[in-house]
């Protein structure tokens, strides 16, 4: 039995048991039951074709047909044609046992639009896949292309990097060769002089005792100081050379110092100002930490020379990270032509009697135990060095 109900198809045994269930709405309406090949339960004659007893549909007709009857059976009582009509409109169906392709074409027809529907729906799937591996590819193409031309750039910043410091290394050899040979020449150009001179007295008989004496000391004073400058510039070069360091006591250092010139700061009559805090420990070379202490006080020694009242004030203080020393004078000071270049190697604001060594001495000390250096100046006024290095707490 057939029950429509709003539509829908229920099929019920003898007993009106319940045996499947159409919930399909486009189904046609129920005309006969009749048995075909390759099915075991007879079908069901709808108008709109031939269903199973679960309602898939085997057989589509070319309209919805109102009546439909059996042509022909075989020796087995199947039915192997069936007549449609509907108004004027006839029809034959041969009834075969279908192939699976003959299958996949009803169920195309019966679910065409789903179908289409999802076909399209993996077409445009396949284009965007396709336009996004095709992006993907150009992005990744670009990306390798930008790694490689980064790769080029950084080669060639090494190669131009390593070419600035070879050059940078030949100025400052060369400038050390010129500073070294233009000073050593300044030096000596006295002493030349005063013995091409001699030789021409000598040559007459004419030199006297207290002359020779006397052109003889400025000899000396200008052969001694080409050897001072030798030995500055053998210490300098050698800065870099002894990479030990241990904890530095400044306040030690200092003192050593002060006591080496003990004679010099008396004969200078300055007013030596000390504000010094304990436990002022750094990690450095403790020979280097007082060449640059020897180097500043001899710097401002020289500055206060031609002062009326001369000062010298030196403060030690520290906080837990940082250590400052500050080195101020009052004496000629440095004139703003000038404070941009008193580091660099040989450059002298008094070339008759400075090296141009000292402060650059001062400088490289500084930096190769992690310090910094400033200098702050207006002449006649005050001159103040501030060097700070990272500071160690002592433990004991």
């Amino acid at each position: 039995i057939v029950r429509r109900h709003e539509k829908i198809r229920s099929l019920y045994d003898s007993t009106l048991k319940l045996i499947a269930h159409c919930p399909h709405t486009y189904i046609g309406q129920y005309i006969s039951r009749i048995k075909i090949a390759g099915e075991e339960d007879s079908v069901y004659i709808f108008s709109d074709g031939l269903y199973d007893i679960d309602f898939r549909k085997l057989l589509h007709f070319p309209f919805n047909s109102s009546n439909v009857s059996t042509m022909s059976f075989d020796t087995n009582g199947i039915t192997t044609e069936l007549l449609l009509s509907s108004g004027k409109k006839f029809a034959v169906a041969q009834i075969d046992k279908k192939s699976p392709l003959d299958l996949a074409s009803v169920f195309y027809h019966n679910n065409q639009l789903y179908m289409l529907m999802s076909l399209s729906g993996l077409l445009v799937g396949l284009i965007l896949t396709n336009m996004f591996r095709s992006r993907n590819k150009k992005n990744l193409a670009l990306i390798a292309s930008q790694k490689a031309e980064l790769e080029r750039t950084h080669n060639e910043l090494k190669e131009t990097q390593q070419k600035l410091i070879t050059i940078e290394k030949y100025k400052q050899a060369k400038d050390i060769a010129g500073g070294f040979a233009h000073e050593i020449r300044n030096a000596l150009f006295p002493a030349d002089g005063i013995l091409t001179k001699m030789k021409s007295v000598a040559s007459k008989g004419q030199l006297e005792p207290n002359q020779l004496k006397a052109w003889l000391n400025d000899t000396g004073h200008s052969i001694g100081r080409a050897i001072d400058i030798t030995e500055l510039i053998s210490t300098y070069t050698k800065l870099d050379s002894d990479p030990t360091t241990v904890e530095v006591d400044i306040n030690s250092a200092l003192n050593t110092v002060l006591k080496a010139n003990k004679f010099l700061i008396s004969e200078a009559n300055v007013n030596l100002k000390l504000d010094i805090a304990d436990n002022s420990i750094i990690r450095a070379t403790r020979d280097q930490i007082e060449i640059l202490f020897n180097n500043l006080l001899v710097n401002s020694l020289d500055a206060i020379s031609t002062q009326s009242s001369p000062e010298i004030i030196i403060l030690i203080e520290h906080t837990k990270q940082i250590l400052t020393v500050t080195f101020s004078d009052n004496g000629s000071g440095i004139g703003p032509e000038h404070i941009e270049r008193i580091f660099d190697t040989f450059y002298s604001t008094k070339p008759e009697r400075g090296t141009g060594l000292g402060l650059s001495m001062v400088k490289k000390i500084t930096e190769r135990f992690d310090g910094t250096i400033n200098v702050s100046s207006v002449p006649n006024v005050k001159t103040t060095f501030e060097i700070k290095w990272p500071c160690i707490i002592a433990t004991s």
